[in-house]
């Protein structure tokens, strides 16, 4: 930008990472952030800045964060009914809960019960490994029953399979465990419904999570919708989005047009990358030599591309 008449010049930018991009400036080295839509901010103001140390630095803590593998695989293990409560309603994701307590049994169990409970837990196991990520699995070895199986959305129970009845045998009675597998593997998948599809670098409104509901999704400044705008929730017996989630790509500044009787050359299309136009020999540039992709929130050419004259 061209100085005002008060000598002072206006920068065309959120203030956001300034301090940031301050502190580079004078320390040469500054702590980044851990969010990946922040980093990818800090390097979008490196670039317009023209600071060549500290978009290696954004891109490198970007591309280790791309590659890294989180190995680890949580189960919370409630300690109480309030804390249970706690965590099932503040969380975002769909829960599955295996309540095992062999104790609680006022009877002896029949001779496949013991097998039967161990094969549950396995299965939980299993699917927790599978579901990673995905679903919260929670245990509590605390509660009343002796084997139970619970699925809740949005905070809400939306189903249960016990694994537990008693048999009244010839003399006295038994408490026989089951392995119902094939309704575990099934309220499992449909709890995924409730699993809310958020993009990154976005956001997504979801008027209901039963069939005929719908998720509306939306970027951040500076990023493109790539995808389906609205999905809606199908099929009542097995209910599923209408395709998959959105991705919200970040938004670049237009292919400069290239001069007749001349070249350009593109370092990024990007906010803060530019555009550097050089004549054939034999004439002469009319415009600025270098162009720069401004604003974020709307990426545009910091000027019209030049022309190369006679």
């Amino acid at each position: 930008s061209a100085p005002a008449p008060a000598g002072w010049i206006l920068i065309d930018r959120n203030g956001r990472h300034f301090g940031t991009i301050l502190n580079y400036l004078r320390d040469g080295a500054v702590p980044l952030p851990a969010s990946q839509r922040e980093l990818e901010e800090v390097l979008c103001e490196a670039r317009y800045y023209l600071i060549q140390g500290l978009v290696e630095d954004c891109q490198l803590a970007l591309q280790h964060k791309n590659e890294a593998y989180d190995p680890l695989c949580l189960i919370p293990m409630v300690t109480s009914p309030k804390e249970e409560q706690q965590i099932i309603s503040s969380c975002s994701k769909p829960v599955v809960k295996l309540l095992h307590n062999r104790s609680n049994n006022k009877y002896s169990y029949t001779s496949n019960s013991d097998d039967n409970l161990l094969k549950n837990i396995e299965l939980f196991d299993k699917l927790a490994l599978r579901f990673n990520g995905r679903v919260l699995f929670v245990k509590d070895v605390l509660g009343d029953e002796i084997c139970c199986w619970s699925f809740y959305g949005q905070g809400r129970k939306i189903a249960e399979v016990c694994c537990t009845s008693i048999v009244y045998a010839t003399e006295k009675k038994q408490t026989k465990v089951e392995f119902p597998e094939a309704r575990i593997f099934e309220e499992t998948l449909n709890i995924l419904i409730y699993e809310t599809p958020q993009p990154d670098n976005g956001d997504v409104t979801v008027t209901d999570l039963h069939p005929g509901g719908s998720a509306t999704f939306k970027c951040a400044p500076g990023f493109r919708l790539q995808g389906a705008e609205t999905l809606v929730c199908l099929n009542v017996s097995r209910p599923r989005w209408s395709g998959p989630s959105p991705l919200a790509s970040l938004l670049g500044c237009a292919s400069p047009s290239q001069p007749d009787n001349g070249d350009v050359t593109v370092t990024d299309l990007h906010p803060g990358g530019s555009a550097t136009f050089k004549c054939a020999p034999g004439f002469r540039l009319q415009g600025a030599e270098t162009l720069v992709c401004l604003n974020v929130s709307r990426p545009r050419w910091s000027g019209p591309s030049p022309l190369c004259l006679a």
